[in-house]
């Protein structure tokens, strides 16, 4: 019942929060800062000598990807269960949340496009000679 009454409670802040979590790069970046952290620990103890058989390399980059699988796997059983459960006013809200999501994705895009046509229109200029295809 409390789960229930959490979702039904589902506020702008807490959209916010999945809006973050869902985002994959969050859990690549944190899995990536706790592989760092293992490998500067290699080092550590490389450098004092002392060896252990189970930190190796191989095992820090199995531990990364094993963050990686546990996120994805929260996030999407964690939206899931939002989606499944929430009332019909919160499902039309984090619908307004993720259509307002991919709206910023596009537009974020098409701003990159256009930076990238000007730079483009600011080469082309600079040299008038390759216009036409001719060139001296």
């Amino acid at each position: 019942m409390g789960l229930l009454a959490l979702l039904q409670n589902f506020s702008e802040g807490d959209e916010k929060i999945m809006k973050y979590l869902s985002d994959l790069n969050w859990w690549k970046q944190t899995a990536t800062l706790v592989g760092g952290v293992l490998t500067a620990l290699i080092a550590f103890f490389g450098a004092l000598n002392v060896h252990f058989q189970w930190l190796t390399a191989d095992s820090v980059n199995a531990f990364v990807s094993l963050i990686v699988a546990v996120g994805t796997l929260f996030v999407g059983s964690f939206a899931t269960i939002v989606n499944t459960y929430l009332t019909k006013r919160a499902k039309e809200k984090a619908t307004v949340v993720a259509v307002d999501y991919a709206q910023e994705q596009a537009t974020s895009e098409d701003a990159e496009r256009e930076k990238i046509k000007a730079v483009v229109a600011q080469v082309l200029a600079a040299h008038p000679q390759n216009k036409g295809g001719k060139e001296n």
